[in-house]
């Protein structure tokens, strides 16, 4: 989280009034990623931490997909 956060503030996204992510969506988005996936305990942190950031880049649809810290799910569309 600390990475994130840091890697966030060099580039000024971490900023929540900005369009930037705040601290508890941060704990939100790698709560849910390590219950979801768990920690690759063979592999080096940077191994682990790219995948987090992949999986969020490339794989989360947050129009779909919702998270609660400890579980991702659908989201229902507005009727």
């Amino acid at each position: 989280m600390l990475v994130v956060k840091k890697l966030l503030a060099r580039h000024g996204l971490n900023k929540p009034y900005s369009g930037g992510l705040n601290s508890y969506s941060i704990v939100l988005m790698t709560s849910s990623f390590l219950q979801k996936f768990g920690i690759n305990n063979t592999s080096a942190l940077s191994q682990n931490l790219s995948e987090f950031f992949r999986f969020f880049g490339c794989f989360f649809d947050p129009q779909t997909l919702g998270m609660d810290g400890q579980k991702f799910f659908n989201l229902s569309p507005v009727q």
